[in-house]
């Protein structure tokens, strides 16, 4: 979906699936037993892969001044799915109801950590295109020097922005980069090997090496599990 907004605070639980979520500062991911929150007035896009289930609540902005004031992913308990899938028969329930199950959900929002994965984008134009690029082609194998050639300065000058306005390094986002698509990949149903070529990895132990290391998990255990687990939670303050 191309970048968008609208008035309304947006709950986007998933049951199955991959959401991916862009805003102006960052890409994050929302995955199987993870709910997002999208402030209203936020431009935003959101893309979705493989088999998705999961629910869309729209809250006026008069009953969402509890929830966060920047986009926020939760991992889900079984009281706040229950509430929020409760809350998706909102039309056939009394308002008393609606507002009950809303004071109850906003309270235990307050008491979850915030956390998912983040990849957080740089805010200076050459970087900006130099990360859209690398998000459009993560199978490329350009050296760092060679970024900075294309971003026009020097790599010390682009290892010390990059890092200022992302707080990780050139190396580090790409890393990331890579893993964000290669979830959007085995979440369409391709194979471990595919997935490993597909993000530029010239092995499949080193992918797997690199997916165990981001997520604490195989991709081959993750995706085998029936309970469909979300990723491991990075903390985010």
């Amino acid at each position: 979906m191309e970048q968008h907004r609208h008035p309304q605070g947006l709950i986007i639980a998933i049951h199955h699936g991959l959401v991916i979520l862009h805003t102006g500062d960052e890409v994050t991911c929302v995955l199987p037993g993870q709910f997002c929150w999208i402030p209203g007035e936020l431009d935003h896009g959101t893309h979705w892969f493989g088999a998705i289930e999961g629910i869309c609540l729209y809250l006026q902005p008069a009953l969402s001044d509890a929830f966060p004031e920047v986009p926020a992913i939760f991992t889900q308990t079984l009281l706040t799915d229950a509430m929020i899938c409760r809350l998706a028969d909102a039309p056939f329930l009394e308002p008393g109801h609606v507002l009950s199950l809303l004071d109850s959900l906003t309270h235990e929002v307050t008491l979850l950590k915030q956390g998912g994965f983040h990849l957080p984008m740089p805010s200076e134009p050459r970087l900006q295109q130099l990360a859209h690029r690398l998000l459009d082609r993560p199978d490329l194998n350009n050296s760092i020097e060679e970024w900075a050639h294309q971003a026009g300065m020097s790599l010390s000058t682009l290892s010390r922005r990059f890092r200022q306005q992302t707080g990780i390094t050139p190396g580090q986002w790409r890393q990331q980069a890579r893993m964000l698509h290669a979830l959007e990949l085995l979440f369409t149903g391709q194979s471990v090997t595919e997935v490993s070529l597909a993000v530029g990895y010239d092995s499949l132990s080193a992918f797997i090496h690199g997916f165990r290391k981001t997520f604490g998990i195989t991709p081959s255990r993750y995706f085998s599990s029936p309970s469909s687990p979300s990723a491991p939670q990075t903390e985010k303050s």
